[in-house]
C-alpha cells in the first residue's frame, strides 16, 4: 500500500480501536470516508490502466505519423525531381522550338531570295511529281482491277481442275466396269464354242458403257 496516500492508515488495527472508542456519529463518518477513499483508489488504478493504454495508442499513432511523414517526404522528393525533369525537358523543347523557327526563317528567306527561273524549275518539278503521282494512282487502280480478274480466273481454274479430276475418276471407274464386262462376255463365248448351252447365269446382264473423255 502507498504510504504517501492520504489516510493510508485506515486499515490499521490501532486506528480501528481508536475509532471504536469515539462516539457513533464519528464512527459512521469515518467508515463512509474509508469507503470513499477505497473508491478513489480503485478509480486511480483504473485511470492508471487507461493512461497506459492511451500511451500505447499514442505511441502507435506517433509511429504511424512518422511513417506517413517519411512517405510524404519521399513523395515530395519524387515530385520535386519530376518538376525538375519537366523543367529540363521544357528548356530542351524551347531550344528545339527556337532552332526550328530559325531554320524555317532561313528556308523562307532562301526561297524568297531565289531567282524566278529556279522557282519556275521547282514548280515544273512539282508538277511532274504530281503527274507521276496520278500515274501511280492509276496504275495502282489497274493493278487492283487485274488482281481481281486474276482471282476470278484462278477460282474458275480451280473449279475446272476439280471437274476434270471428277471426270477422270468417273472415266476410270467406267473403264474398269467395261473391262470386267468384256471378261465375262469372253467366258460366255468359250462356253458356247465347247457346245455347252449358255445359261442366264453364264452370260449375265451385260451393258455397253460409253466413256466420254474431256
Amino acid at each position: 500500500m502507498n504510504n504517501d496516500f492520504p489516510f493510508s492508515n485506515l486499515d490499521d488495527e490501532d486506528f480501528q480501536i481508536t475509532v471504536t472508542k469515539t462516539n457513533h456519529p464519528v464512527k459512521m463518518e469515518m467508515n463512509s470516508l474509508k469507503i470513499n477513499i477505497q473508491k478513489l483508489r480503485n478509480e486511480i488504478v483504473a485511470q492508471e490502466k487507461e493512461i497506459v493504454n492511451k500511451n500505447a495508442r499514442i505511441s502507435d499513432l506517433a509511429l504511424s505519423l512518422e511513417v506517413k511523414e517519411e512517405m510524404h517526404d519521399e513523395e515530395c522528393e519524387q515530385l520535386e525531381n519530376f518538376i525538375k525533369a519537366q523543367g529540363e525537358q521544357y528548356e530542351e523543347l524551347e531550344k528545339q522550338r527556337r532552332f526550328a523557327e530559325s531554320t524555317l526563317f532561313s528556308v523562307q528567306t532562301s526561297v524568297e531570295s531565289a531567282n524566278r527561273g529556279l522557282y519556275q524549275e521547282l514548280q515544273q518539278e512539282k508538277q511532274t511529281v504530281q503527274e507521276w503521282i496520278k500515274i501511280c494512282e492509276k496504275q495502282s487502280e489497274d493493278i487492283t482491277h487485274y488482281r481481281s480478274l486474276w482471282e476470278n480466273v484462278k477460282l474458275k481454274l480451280e473449279e475446272t481442275q476439280i471437274e476434270i479430276s471428277m471426270l477422270k475418276q468417273s472415266s476410270s471407274n467406267g473403264n474398269n466396269n467395261t473391262a470386267q464386262n468384256n471378261m465375262r462376255y469372253s467366258r460366255g463365248q468359250n462356253h458356247r464354242s465347247r457346245g455347252n448351252r449358255p445359261t442366264r447365269r453364264g452370260f449375265g446382264n451385260y451393258k455397253i458403257v460409253s466413256v466420254l473423255y474431256p
